[in-house]
This record gives C-alpha cells, structure tokens and sequence, in this order.
C-alpha cells in the first residue's frame, strides 16, 4: 500500500511539475515508472505463489480415488459406491491395481501376501508388505502401521479386505491437505515481524516527513520559487516525499515473497 501511495503521488507530482526542457519532463517521470514496474514485479510473485499452493493442493485430489468396493450388512456381495460415501466401520475390498479410498485397517488377506506403494505418503522408493497382525506403539509412524492401508495409495500385489476408520480430511493425507491450506493462510513469524516493522517505520516517516514539510512554511514564499506559495509548498512537499522513498525499500516485500 505505501509503494502504490508513493507511486500515485510521484505521477501526481511530475505532472503539475514544470519543466525546462524535455529531457527534465522525461526524467521527472523515471521515479514512479519504476516503483510502478516494482508493484507490479511485486503482484507477479503474489499471484505465482498463490497459483503454486492452489496447485499443490488440487494435485493432492487427484489421489483421491472416485469409488469403492465395499460389503455391507444387509446387502448381498460386494457394491460399488463413490469413495466419498464410505463411513467409519464400512469394510473395503481391494485388490491389485486399485487406489485405497480411505484409511483401512487390514481384517483380511485373500491372497499370500498384500503389497502396497504408498509412496506418494511416506515417500518409501519400494512397495511395502502389509499384514493383519496389530502394531502395539500407539506412537508408530505412518511407516510403520503394516497393518493399514492409507487412502490415495495403490495396491502393487495381492488381494485383501479393510475396516475404514478415516475418510476424507480424517485420513492422513486428508490432514497433509488441511496443513497445507492452514499453512497457506497464516503468516510466517518473519512477515509478522516486518509487518510490524513496516507499520511502526511508516508512522515514524511520515511524522518526519510532515515535520520537514512544516519547519519549512517560512521559506514557501523565497524568490527561488518565483514568489510563490503554492510552488514553494510544492517544492518542499516533494522534498518530504523523496524522504518517504529513500526510507522505504520498495523491493522489500519482493524480496520477501521470494525468499520465502
């Protein structure tokens, strides 16, 4: 906001600002050119940042698989349902080559082994052997749960059946989605600090910048302006405001963005 102020007023000012040739009428138009070409560097990097997040995001669904095999009570074999209608407590079949559309915890396996490539969660490079039998740490990893298969993975080999116990953001990479998002919104402790940096320097500048103008009424009226008050007031005013554009690094908050 305060580039885009300073920006406005520089145009403002080598407007109504006379000039003795056309070369000082260029010149006076340099400044806010260039602080315009930095809000708009600044808004570029705003926006792609944003496009890249939304975009991680969107990716994240794209393992989400669209329908299940589940068998419930009631109902004779196995139904195909959207992975979306699954609840806690449906059992789930799966078999090679299909996406786990929820969070299982294995009750059976059909076949003599179960292979799963959960890569995309664990970052694991090889497919990973599940069983039946029960991980005692309550505090065991995602790496380590062999007894369940987790929503958006892939079956490598093999044939079993699973209890749901978390569907949508409940799952664990429904919960990587949701920290994504949350992450996203909030600031880092480092733009909190120059946002408060950036508010307490602005009120100091601009108190400076109002006193420099003001100690300076007396001389509005010198022969150097021509007689003129108004041009004398002119004149100091764009005196206070260099001040405002030497205090203030236009390309902060670029640099910032970028860095971070």
């Amino acid at each position: 906001m305060e580039d885009e102020h300073r920006d406005k007023m520089g145009w403002v000012l080598a407007l109504f600002e006379e000039h003795e040739d056309q070369t000082a009428a260029v010149t006076a138009f340099v400044e806010p050119f260039v602080i315009l070409l930095i809000l708009i560097a600044n808004a570029t990097v705003g926006v792609w940042q944003e496009r890249n997040a939304e975009s991680a995001i969107e990716a994240l669904k794209e393992y989400e698989p669209e329908m299940a095999k589940v068998v419930r009570a009631g109902k004779h074999g196995i139904q195909m349902i959207r992975a979306r209608e699954l609840v806690p407590g449906d059992i789930v079949e799966v078999s090679v080559g299909d996406k786990i559309p929820a969070d299982l915890r294995l009750i059976k396996i059909y076949s003599t082994t179960i292979r799963i490539d959960q890569s995309i969660l664990t970052g694991e490079s090889v497919s990973v052997i599940k069983h039946t039998d029960s991980v005692p740490d309550p505090r065991a990893v995602n790496q380590d749960k062999k007894n369940c298969l987790f929503s958006g993975t892939n079956v490598a080999s093999g044939k079993a059946r699973g209890i749901v116990f978390g569907t949508a953001l409940n799952t664990e990479i429904g919960k990587i989605r949701t920290e994504m998002a949350e992450t996203e919104s909030e600031k880092t402790p480092l733009q909190q600090k120059l946002d408060e940096f950036g508010e307490q320097l602005s009120k100091v500048i601009s108190i400076i910048c109002v006193a420099v103008w003001a100690i300076n009424i007396g001389h509005f009226n010198d022969p150097a302006h021509g007689g003129s008050w108004i041009k004398g007031a002119i004149y100091y005013f764009k005196i206070a405001v260099a001040l405002a554009v030497a205090a203030i690094p236009e390309g902060q908050l670029v640099d910032v963005k970028t860095e971070v």
